[in-house]
């Protein structure tokens, strides 16, 4: 569970670098 939440965690930032590159 707590592993799940850590990569979700991490695709989530992930994501959130990507939307700051593009910004």
């Amino acid at each position: 569970m707590s592993n799940l939440s850590l990569q979700q965690l991490r695709k989530m930032k992930k994501l959130l670098a990507s939307y700051n590159n593009v910004f």
